[in-house]
């Protein structure tokens, strides 16, 4: 054997045949193998999370809930199968100004028996509008249904390096020029980890604030809860008038991600008195100290905390609008929804949504009767709910509409091309 036949002219011996036939059957493989590999963490981490919920105890129940779908959208009835603290939030399709729908709950004594009636409930009941069954214990593997729905999706804002680039992710023209009206006269404020700010912020700007905002739907953070993710790893940026703390953004970091900034609470001081116009003006001032803090500081993206999975809803539309960008959170509960004949499209008009199918995120929105001006105004803000990136595509469910097929489809053609992302029409 020559020298040239054993030693690599880089210096190293070089792979035999069988060496070199092993290589590369391991490289064909390796796809196959990596995806094995990645199934079996998601199954570890679907373990790890059935383990959790089985220890919190939380009831298993079938709850049904009747009243009067928004936008006097007319009677609706929905029953639910799942965890009970998740039936709360699918009151989100119903009126609520008039009555509390009515709701009642019957408890399964034990998981086995939640997991027989699951099986059996596939379609929905006869008189029934909306189903929704939770996947509670069911791989997204096995999942018999591909694209599920989770109550809230994870708002996250990326930063740029300088605050001129961080106004221009900014995606309404409107809100882009008022922060940029109050960075030329840059808001007065200060950066305190003092358990004494805290506590009046607490007490003078936030309990009242959620009061005023939201009334009784309104859910206050206790004190204590709050006071030991401060006194652990937040801060409060505080917006002073006057020498005043006039209101408090509630910031705090994850040892986890060092380069994200959460943004969990904001309140004012004596937000009753003021005028619509006063409030955005502190809104804006308050969303302007927030950025020049997170750019100044080097972060890479603010987390907004979760927001309800519906394009309309007035926090997911400031969100949206502010620039930030929606993804599913790591072990968030999923739920097959099953519509009845007639109730889809109907359903989704006045309550569109975002959902989770293989890996991508889904529009869903509705059209329902005549498509008048009204109609016509409600599906054009619905699409511009979806503005953002990360939707793969954006499908329409159409009831009566034959006579406004041609119109439909000439919004959505026009929607697709300012999206970015195919909007298809559905039941035409």
């Amino acid at each position: 054997m020559g020298l040239d036949e054993n030693i690599h002219p880089g210096g190293g011996t070089p792979l035999s045949h069988r060496g070199t036939a092993a290589m590369a059957g391991l490289l064909t493989r390796f796809p196959a193998l990596l995806s094995m590999r990645r199934e079996a963490g998601g199954l570890l981490r679907h373990a790890a999370g059935v383990v959790r919920e089985l220890r919190s105890h939380d009831e298993l129940v079938y709850s049904e809930i009747s009243g009067e779908l928004t936008a006097a959208g007319g009677p609706f009835v929905l029953h639910y199968l799942g965890r009970r603290r998740f039936a709360h939030d699918f009151l989100t399709f119903f009126e609520r100004q008039k009555a509390t729908p009515l709701q009642t709950f019957r408890t399964h004594n034990s998981t086995l028996r939640f997991l027989i009636s699951r099986t059996g409930l596939q379609a929905c009941p006869p008189g029934v509008d909306l189903l929704v069954v939770d996947q509670f214990l069911l791989p997204e593997s096995l999942s018999q249904t591909p694209t599920t729905f989770s109550p809230f999706f994870n708002a996250h804002l990326p930063i740029e390096k300088t605050l001129e680039a961080q106004l221009g992710r900014v995606r309404s023209k409107g809100h882009r020029r008022k922060l940029a009206a109050v960075l030329k006269d840059p808001p007065v404020w200060r950066k305190s980890h003092d358990l004494a700010d805290f506590d009046a912020w607490y007490s003078q700007m936030y309990q009242p604030f959620v009061k005023l905002r939201f009334g009784d739907d309104g859910t206050v953070v206790s004190h204590a809860e709050m006071a030991k993710i401060f006194a652990r790893s937040g801060h409060l940026l505080l917006l002073e008038e006057g020498g005043r703390a006039v209101s408090g953004a509630l910031m705090y970091t994850s040892r986890g991600r060092p380069n994200s900034l959460g943004y969990w609470k904001y309140a004012f001081a004596d937000a009753e008195k003021l005028s619509p116009n006063e409030f955005g003006e502190r809104n804006a001032r308050t969303e302007a100290m927030v950025l020049t803090h997170t750019v100044a500081a080097g972060f890479t993206e603010i987390d907004f905390g979760l927001t309800r999975s519906c394009p309309s809803d007035g926090i997911f539309t400031h969100k949206r609008r502010v620039g930030c960008n929606f993804r599913l959170p790591e072990g968030a509960p999923r739920f097959a929804l099953h519509f009845a004949n007639g109730a889809r499209a109907k359903t989704l008009q006045r309550t569109p949504l975002l959902l989770q199918g293989d890996e991508k995120m889904v529009a869903w929105l509705g059209h329902h009767g005549d498509f008048d001006f009204a109609a016509r105004a409600r599906l054009r803000d619905a699409l511009a709910g979806c503005a953002f990136d990360g939707l793969h595509d954006v499908q329409i469910f159409c009831d009566d509409a034959a006579g406004a097929a041609e119109r439909l489809q000439a919004q959505a053609a026009t929607a697709t091309a300012e999206l970015g992302c195919p909007v298809q029409l559905q039941g035409m």
